[in-house]
């Protein structure tokens, strides 16, 4: 039988320390902790996949644990979960900056921490699995000669990308071609989509704190990563490299061209679309145009039916009153022949003069033209972009 996750709560308040240990006690294996310094004890007999730290605790804050805790040999890859009452942006960018997963605002809601330590523990367990695939693969890969050929031959295939999921794992493999660990959030239409260069993709806390960059400044450099924000991108970057001189400036000034790209090409993405809604409006118009002309020929064909009936009709009448003279003179044999042939040329008119019909028709089939022209022109446009 597998092992339950054991996961270490660390509060200062039994309250609290009671709390998280009766909602997680019946799936998790648990552990309660009264301080930071407690807990980098307990590494020293058993490691937990988990860690629940609140920030506020006297002598060793929740922050300076994290930092304590990944210099430690063994807990550099436990995942971390802050709690706390403190939720402003700069409390949510210090957690970032000494290394958590996620962030827990106070009063805890039950169901928030289940889902989340439910996801946590799940994101670790799937890291653990990608990176040694990656690393198996990595050791056979053969890597770019040169970074400014990397970033050419990203140019040229984000021409082809249509849309935020293709132009973001270009994106992703550009930085990892470039030696970069970085998350990137994309920004268009309303849509947001997040990315990341680690094998089990972006962590909550990166993707609410590359949102809240959004209107700050373009650039933010904070520890040894760096914050690059415009309108459409944001994207957090550590660079993986010796920290030579300028080493920073180096990968910052690469990043840079790329995310201009990136931003440029979003704008074509957004004027494509744009056209494309513009084109579907068009033929949406015309189509009920379309449907109102073929209702309206429809309408003449009934009116048409209905005259032919009429003016049968009345030659039958009248030749059944003529029929009920016993016996016929010429001029009433003449009479009859006459009426019939007057009757049938009448019937004759209405089938032939279909002019009016004839315009509706042709009225429709210039619209079908029409609009088959302009999707054929919008077609031709976007290839040419």
């Amino acid at each position: 039988m597998t092992e339950l996750p054991l996961i270490a709560v660390v509060d200062d308040e039994p309250a609290n320390l009671r709390l998280l240990e009766r909602a997680l006690e019946r799936r998790y294996r648990v552990v309660s902790l009264s301080s930071g310094p407690a807990l980098l004890e307990r590494f020293n007999s058993q490691t937990p996949d988990l860690i629940l730290l609140d920030v506020m605790m006297p002598e060793v804050s929740g922050y300076q644990t994290c930092q304590m805790l990944r210099e430690h040999k063994l807990g550099k890859a436990v995942p971390v979960i802050f709690v706390s009452a403190l939720s402003a942006l700069e409390d949510i960018v210090k957690g970032y900056e000494v290394g958590a997963y996620d962030y827990i605002t106070k009063p805890v809601m039950l169901e928030e921490l289940m889902a989340k330590v439910a996801a946590c523990l799940k994101f670790h367990r799937d890291a653990q699995h990608q990176i040694e695939a990656a690393q198996q693969a990595a050791s056979a890969a053969i890597h770019s000669v040169g970074e400014l050929g990397t970033i050419m031959n990203f140019y040229e295939e984000i021409f082809g990308c249509k849309d935020l999921s293709s132009l973001g794992e270009a994106l992703t493999r550009c930085l990892r071609a470039l030696d970069l660990e970085a998350s990137v959030q994309l920004r268009a239409g309303g849509e947001t989509r997040n990315f990341s260069t680690h094998p089990a993709g972006c962590s909550p806390i990166e993707a609410e704190l590359m949102g809240r960059l959004l209107g700050r400044e373009p650039i933010i450099r904070f520890n040894k990563r760096t914050a690059f924000t415009c309108e459409s991108v944001s994207t957090l970057v550590k660079d993986r490299r010796h920290d030579g001189a300028g080493a920073g400036e180096y990968a910052g000034d690469h990043v840079a061209r790329v995310l201009k790209g990136v931003e440029d090409r979003i704008g074509v993405i957004e004027l494509e679309k744009q056209k494309e809604r513009e084109v579907l409006s068009r033929v949406r118009e015309e189509l009920a145009e379309i449907d109102s002309a073929v209702a309206e020929v429809e309408c003449m064909f009934q009116h048409r039916d209905s005259q032919t009936s009429k003016i049968i009709d009345q030659l039958l009448g009248r030749l059944n009153g003529a029929f009920a003279t016993p016996v016929l003179t010429q001029g009433q044999e003449r009479f009859l022949a006459e009426l019939v042939n007057d009757h049938m040329e009448m019937i004759m008119e209405i089938y032939t003069s279909g002019s009016e019909i004839d315009r509706r028709f042709n009225s429709i089939s210039k619209m079908l033209v029409n609009i088959a022209g302009k999707n054929a022109d919008n077609y031709c446009d976007s290839a040419a972009t």
